[in-house]
């Protein structure tokens, strides 16, 4: 498994995730919206082998950037992670998973206001977890917007992680 610190990305929630796979039986279904070159990813896997827990893993993202390769880089850096990947807009990715189906939705995907919004809406109905988001932070006024307009109670304990979190059912 590639070292994920040798991974190029911003990953600043290892905490929020090793709690998350503690939180969760095996079997799991997690879903991470927004996965760029896959360093969360591959420490979501390293974080599950050692607990000993094999979760379902989802990585979601149009793949998209100015220099290309992108997804080339995603596939070659999880190589060695059974990770289902899925390619698209993540608010028409959502309509493919059934209502209340999902442990974890894990959104970092764009982060603007309308973005987030929509991400929020199309993947609320499919979880019976937590639902989850990383920027939530002033840099990102958007994204805190939208978490607090739809939420009454965003648990803030990973906000060090700049991350939000609400616990559904």
């Amino acid at each position: 498994m590639v070292d994920y610190n040798n991974i190029e990305g911003f990953f600043t929630w290892p905490t929020f995730y090793k709690d998350m796979v503690n939180r969760f039986p095996p079997g799991s279904l997690f879903v991470e919206v927004g996965s760029y070159q896959g360093k969360s990813i591959v420490y979501l896997a390293k974080t599950q082998a050692e607990q000993g827990k094999k979760m379902q893993i989802v990585a979601v993202d149009h793949f998209k950037d100015q220099s290309g390769g992108m997804l080339e880089k995603f596939m070659s850096n999880v190589k060695d992670i059974d990770v289902n990947i899925i390619i698209g807009e993540s608010t028409v990715v959502a309509e493919d998973f059934e209502d209340g189906s999902i442990d974890l939705v894990f959104i970092d995907a764009a982060h603007d206001y309308e973005s987030v919004k929509a991400d929020i809406e199309a993947w609320l109905p499919k979880v019976r977890g937590v639902i989850a988001g990383h920027d939530y932070i002033p840099t990102y006024p958007g994204v805190m917007k939208a978490v607090d307009e739809r939420f009454e109670e965003v648990v803030k304990d990973y906000a060090f992680e700049g991350c939000w979190m609400v616990n559904i059912k």
